[in-house]
């Protein structure tokens, strides 16, 4: 159906963001950020190539056929800072979660029909997690196989919770001590629901700025997650929602690869009784524990290289007292 100004695919994905204005104290908010599964992620480490992959894929939409409704405002003076001002702010991480659905994955998810997967809200009976919005694949959900479905998990906060800019990256901002904490229970949150429902990807927004993570799909033992540079809302080189797009494709890509049968719940490695250790700057050493409310302690450089000495007699004591390999008969060549 073709619309009066209609767009084409590359057009409308190319369109400037809503801009959203939301308040900033953490007073009478109703929502919390609260770690649900006690598997915890290792480290973070860069996706790389993310960036430009997406300008692959914004490149090689249509540019031809005008079938996308533009984007409209009550008033269209109401352009700010190149984006569209929304006419109200949002007061709660519920606000937030419903303008980016109904103003950027909605579209975005019009865009990209035919990949087969979509962008969605969550509740009533989608998913096995607690999560805020859902990557999944279309197609009715299985009451009795829950996460059979879903591709990724979207935390949804509001610039209180999440207090990093729009430029921020967030490996810099768990290495700092600063945000250390914030970053650490919000990642939990959302590789936790991921877990639960076996989902290759995970989402985090305040809608200023998203970062999209990935797990590893070979090795459903490494709890490394691969996480995006910053997306801004107002980000053109790629566009904001090329972003949203991109990550829709790799979901279908990753479902045609069968990466859900690789990600068994049950098959995640329990974390240690003392967490994993993460090398940080200035030699410190952030200590992420078994038990998410009590996610982190930063060691110094004095007590960092303690604990790695104490690490390495450990290890050495383990080799003095376990037999070693080739003492088997058949190492040995007593197999007769």
């Amino acid at each position: 159906m073709a619309y009066l100004g209609a767009l084409t695919a590359k057009g409308y994905i190319g369109q400037p963001l809503h801009r959203l204005y939301q308040r900033t104290s953490e007073r009478s908010s109703s929502s919390r950020t609260s770690p649900r599964n006690a598997r915890t992620w290792q480290d973070l480490v860069v996706w790389q190539d993310f960036l430009s992959d997406i300008r692959q894929t914004f490149a090689q939409l249509d540019d031809s056929v005008l079938r996308f409704k533009p984007k409209v405002v009550a008033n269209e003076q109401q352009l700010v800072d190149g984006g569209y001002a929304f006419g109200r702010t949002a007061g709660s991480a519920d606000d937030v979660k419903a303008l980016l659905m109904e103003h950027v994955l909605q579209g975005v998810t019009q865009v990209g029909r035919d990949y087969g997967v979509e962008y969605t809200g969550s509740g009533s009976g989608r998913q096995a997690s607690r999560t805020d919005l859902l990557l999944r694949k279309c197609g009715n959900t299985n009451r009795r196989s829950l996460s059979k479905l879903i591709l990724g998990t979207i935390e949804v906060k509001g610039a209180w919770q999440l207090r990093l800019d729009a430029q921020e990256d967030l490996l810099a901002a768990f290495h700092d001590p600063k945000t250390t904490g914030m970053v650490v229970d919000i990642v939990q949150q959302g590789y936790g629901d991921a877990v639960t429902d076996e989902a290759p990807l995970i989402i985090i927004s305040n809608y200023n700025v998203t970062y999209f993570l990935l797990r590893d799909v070979a090795d459903v033992n490494n709890k490394v997650l691969q996480v995006s540079p910053p997306v801004a809302w107002d980000c053109v080189d790629p566009p904001a929602a090329a972003c949203w797009l991109h990550v829709l494709k790799l979901a279908a890509e990753l479902w045609e690869q069968g990466v859900k049968a690789k990600l068994p719940r049950a098959d995640v490695p329990v974390t240690p009784t003392k967490g994993y250790q993460v090398e940080s700057a200035g030699g410190a050493v952030l200590q992420l524990h078994h038990r998410f409310q009590q996610c982190v302690s930063v060691l110094g450089p004095r007590h960092a290289a303690a604990a790695a000495e104490r690490a390495q007699q450990q290890q050495q004591q383990q080799q003095l007292t376990d037999p070693p390999a080739s003492s088997s008969p058949a190492a040995a060549g007593g197999g007769g």
